[in-house]
């Protein structure tokens, strides 16, 4: 993004607000009644117009920024000239203060706590990395910055940018950025702390929250536009406000435009109303949801919801303090939303030009629906499920179950002990029961040959049922079994081959006849 500080035209409209300042004052504004370099600035968002002219002199304290692809600048001026300007300001909303953002989390509660990272198995993590790990995808993270010095982001931070300060060091002083850029990229097999769910993924630092965590729309719009001008195809936004401002909206427009998959949180107020960007059709909005796939209490729904993802009791990456690495638990959509960014992630890494809609698309066919069938305003079209999104873009690989899809190297397992057995029916296949999880199936795949690549499935029953009984093999084939353990519809692991064959049942030998001869006794009496 191209930034520009120097005082340089602006708008017709200034022009009519500062002749209007200069009648009201008792003397013009110049640069000699200027208020002193210690007064409090603020910042004003001003709708660009084509013939646009400002009299330089007229304002010389104040400084601009270009958002042009927005149509909108921001500009800086001392505090009471912007009351006046506001004042005095158009109502067609040319005009605007600079509207605060709030971040969408709430205090942790120790209660929440419930198996350290239970989102990760909720959400299918170790069968998604079977496909993707979000690998050098880059995610814009328009938040309160990171903490560089952090292991779990070591060498996967590109640079960003610091909207405060205007440099690139993004410094998080707040800490809630690091925990969002945690959630979605910290480090896995590392041997500390926690795993992201795209943990090869890379993360644009970009500070529109300041240390007291509380930000500003003009920073969220300039950070939008920066990522987007810096070729970043996912954005995470977890803060939000209840005004809607166009020029925000046309961040968000400009974003999509360019392909940019923007996850915005929905709010954490407990209520329909609106909450900007997330409002925005153009912006993927996120819903949060509990370990057991309940409304989180506190997140906002309605027609804005896209999907859910979940968003208490999420432990995740937190600053360092005094040289040890942080940690922490948070719950809100905004814990909610870098998962859905993730998952993002672990599509694109796989094919980095998918077309926006077709990643959209992905997404909304690999959900759990929960709720109302179909789209609903509490979870959307449902909770993401990372490891159906990631397997995706695979291709079936040998006859797969239609509707499964097949991990591309599938792990050979024992644990499951198979057995094959002759039974009165046909073959009998038996194995190890595994506790009841209701997701978990055994597929069962027969060839007629001991090759894989030929066997065709014939069944899919409950992991824990433990045993099955193939009534059509006929009498005297041999036949090659394999067992495949399938989660979501995915199938991951396989047991080794067993070959048998079916054999005819004995006839049941019938009782012999036997003539016995009891000789009479004649007893004299």
């Amino acid at each position: 993004m191209n930034k520009h500080w120097t005082i340089t035209p602006i708008t017709i409209t200034l022009i009519v607000i500062v002749s209007i300042l200069s009648i009201l004052q008792p003397t013009p504004v110049n640069a000699a009644n200027t208020q002193p370099a210690t007064a409090a600035h603020v910042r004003l968002l001003v709708k660009q117009q084509p013939d646009s002219i400002f009299a330089a002199q007229a304002l010389p304290s104040a400084t601009t920024t270009h958002m042009t692809p927005l149509g909108w600048d921001v500009v800086e001026v001392d505090a009471d000239i912007a009351a006046q300007l506001l004042a005095h300001a158009p109502q067609d909303g040319s005009i605007t203060p600079d509207y605060p953002l709030e971040l969408a989390w709430t205090p942790n509660d120790p209660a929440l706590l419930n198996n350290w990272q239970w989102a990760l198995p909720k959400l299918g993590a170790e069968l998604a990395w079977e496909f993707s790990k979000g690998e050098e995808i880059i995610i814009a993270v328009a938040d309160s910055g990171i903490d560089y010095t952090h292991p779990e982001f070591a060498g996967r931070i590109v640079e960003g940018y610091n909207f405060y300060d205007d440099t690139t060091n993004a410094y998080d002083g707040c800490g809630h950025g690091t925990h969002v850029a945690g959630i979605i990229a910290a480090a896995a097999d590392n041997g500390i702390g926690i795993a992201g769910l795209a943990p090869q993924a890379r993360i644009m630092p970009l500070k529109v929250i300041d240390d007291s965590c509380a930000g500003s729309y003009s920073r969220l719009m300039e950070a939008i536009v920066y990522a987007v001008d810096h070729g970043v195809r996912i954005i995470s936004i977890t803060s939000g406000g209840g005004f809607d401002h166009e020029g925000l909206h046309a961040a968000i427009q400009y974003a999509r435009s360019q392909g940019v998959f923007v996850a915005v949180a929905s709010g954490n107020r407990g209520n329909d109303e609106p909450f900007y960007p997330g409002s925005y059709a153009e912006a993927v909005t996120i819903a949060g949801t509990t370990a057991t796939d309940e409304k989180f209490i506190l997140g906002n729904f309605g027609q804005q919801v896209d999907f859910a993802a979940p968003a208490v009791g999420i432990y995740s990456t937190f600053r360092s303090e005094n040289g040890e690495p942080g940690y922490t638990t948070y719950s809100g959509t905004s814990m909610a939303t870098p998962y859905v960014a993730a998952v993002a992630a672990l599509i694109l890494a796989q094919e980095p030009t998918l077309p926006l809609a077709t990643l959209e698309a992905k997404l909304r066919e690999t959900v759990v629906d929960l709720g109302e069938p179909g789209w609903d305003p509490i979870f959307g079209w449902g909770r993401v499920n990372a490891a159906r999104a990631a397997a995706t873009l695979t291709a079936a690989s040998g006859n797969v179950k239609q509707g499964h899809i097949r991990v591309p190297q599938m792990a050979v397992v024992n644990s499951l002990q198979p057995t094959a057995t002759v039974h009165a029916d046909g073959l009998r296949l038996a194995w190890q029961a595994e506790p009841a999880v209701a997701t978990r199936t055994v597929v069962i795949y027969r060839s007629e040959s001991p090759t894989f690549e030929s066997a065709l499935d014939i069944a899919e029953i409950p992991s824990s049922d433990g045993s099955y009984i193939d009534t059509t093999a006929a009498i005297g084939m041999t036949y090659t079994y394999w067992l495949v353990q399938s989660d979501s519809d995915i199938e991951f692991a396989i047991s080794p081959p067993l070959t048998i064959t079916r054999t005819a049942p004995q006839e049941p030998v019938a009782p012999s006849t036997v003539t016995l001869f009891i000789p009479m006794v004649r007893v004299q009496g």
